[in-house]
């Protein structure tokens, strides 16, 4: 399973970049976590196919790993954009970076358009699995 072994053994030019990009981003162990090394992937990724909206989420993920919250949530908006409906289930990290700007309303409002598609799709159908800080959000968000 290539999402449990430490990001310095993946090798780019033969990884799927979108699942990469969210094993050096978002890996269950804090410390195989490479933020740097997953916004240099997510761009890689992005001019290899500038117009796949998983892509972008991926940026706007790893630049919120990153503390990158505006960049964040502009790469996150412009996939969100990108996706008919929007991207529902990617609103989480949205609402994570939008409330580390100080946009608490929003944020909540992302948050219970991301957990009511999770309610309705179940957690299985997210394309990411959930991070412990969007599991304490309703919490936080109260």
């Amino acid at each position: 399973n290539a999402t449990a072994r430490p990001p310095e053994v993946f090798d780019p030019a033969e990884a799927d970049l979108h699942q990469l990009v969210l094993a050096v981003a978002t890996a269950a162990d804090v410390s195989q976590r490479d933020p740097a090394k997953a916004v240099e992937l997510a761009n890689r990724a992005i001019e290899l196919h500038p117009s796949d909206a998983n892509n972008w989420n991926n940026l706007g993920v790893a630049q919120y790993r990153a503390g990158s919250w505006q960049a964040a949530v502009e790469a996150l908006e412009k996939a969100d954009a990108m996706i008919e409906g929007g991207d529902r289930p990617h609103r989480m990290f949205l609402a994570m970076a939008l409330w580390q700007l100080g946009n608490q309303d929003k944020a909540r409002e992302l948050y219970a358009q991301g957990a009511a598609w999770i309610a309705a799709h179940g957690s299985s159908a997210a394309p990411t699995r959930p991070d412990r800080r969007v599991r304490a959000l309703p919490q936080v968000l109260q």
